[in-house]
């Protein structure tokens, strides 16, 4: 297994006493988790590709998760990487893949991230995963967090589609709609409810829950049979899947 090591700034090196605090004091940055592979190698790989598990699992000791009686998992993991031809023939790039995570669980690539945050948060003893979304996020946090036996709360800002609703309340969240900006109002308030309660915390800031996403990195390596791709175009909003393929 991988060995966990403190949640690292890697701006100024500050390590926080605990694995529940996220952010950097002083830089204000999101801290990153330090887990040492340095004893894994080629083998390591190779034994981990042959796994039956095709879930993100099968490269367990990549994540900052220590025991595996730990791991909340729906399945997610192992999406086909299908070969555009026809596409890059009109692109001119014979090599085209899609990666389908649309088959993912909650139909979101959330819940690579979500799979292993909420595996950590049943490490840590939680009993209560929250996070603020307007739709896919909340669905996924929802759905592990049920897998977890861990309770959920999801604020959304009014306007929030009904179907996204629909998704995490049938999983069994307590879905709480706020009436203002995303940005300001919602984020003011589930920041003050992340504090009172002590509710594990699933936004992207969440150093654990960014780790998933690494699970890109190894899938694709495995479905091109040990070739790394050149380049990789992914949906982006705070950046976190990138940085983690990377």
């Amino acid at each position: 297994m991988g060995v966990i090591n403190k949640l690292r700034c890697a701006n100024c090196e500050y390590e926080p006493a605990s694995r529940t605090v996220f952010q950097c004091p002083e830089c204000r940055r999101v801290l990153e988790v330090d887990v040492t592979i340095d004893h894994l190698g080629r083998l390591d790989f190779a034994r981990m590709r042959a796994n039956h598990d095709r879930s993100i699992w099968r490269w367990f000791e990549f994540f900052p998760v220590a025991k595996r009686a730990s791991i909340v998992s729906l399945g997610e993991g192992d999406t086909p990487l299908i070969h555009a031809a026809r596409l890059g023939g009109e692109l001119r790039i014979h090599n085209l893949f899609l990666k389908n995570d649309t088959v993912l669980p909650t139909g979101s690539l959330k819940d690579r991230s979500n799979s292993v945050g909420i595996s950590v948060a049943r490490e840590l003893g939680f009993d209560t995963a929250a996070v603020m979304s307007t739709g896919n996020a909340a669905a996924s946090v929802a759905a592990y967090a049920a897998a977890a036996g861990l309770k959920s709360v999801v604020m959304v800002p009014a306007g929030t589609a009904p179907s996204k609703i629909i998704q995490a309340r049938v999983y069994g969240a307590t879905v709480i709609v706020v009436d203002g900006d995303f940005d300001n109002e919602v984020a003011r308030l589930y920041k003050a409810a992340i504090q009172e309660f002590g509710w594990y915390d699933c936004l992207s800031s969440n150093p654990y829950r960014d780790e998933g996403k690494k699970s890109y990195a190894y899938e694709m390596v495995d479905q091109l049979d040990g070739r790394i791709p050149d380049w990789v175009i992914h949906p982006t909003a705070g950046g976190t899947g990138i940085y983690a393929m990377w």
